[in-house]
């Protein structure tokens, strides 16, 4: 891919943002998990290695990509539910 084609990706992602960058990750993790597993490990979904905390990447609906100020409400968030005292 030359840096021309890689523009227009990038263009065409702010126009429509495409994956899921935790979905992409969690593909990855299970792949490697796929092949080195032994025949009496669980055989487990991708969902299994998508974080379930605090669902940072595309907002709830799914419609967007989460904004920082998104990501940030909802680490506040959890740490106020898991009784974390100081952040930063």
């Amino acid at each position: 891919m030359d840096a021309v084609e890689f523009a227009e990706w990038q263009a065409y992602y702010r126009i429509q943002p495409f994956g899921d960058d935790w979905a992409q990750a969690s593909t990855v993790a299970w792949m490697l998990y796929q092949v080195n597993r032994t025949s009496k490990s669980d055989n487990l979904s991708m969902d299994t290695f998508l974080p379930k905390s605090f669902g940072i990447g595309l907002t709830p609906d799914r419609t967007r990509v989460a904004t920082p100020v998104d990501v940030t409400a909802k680490l506040m968030q959890w740490a106020k539910l898991n009784g974390v005292k100081h952040v930063g």
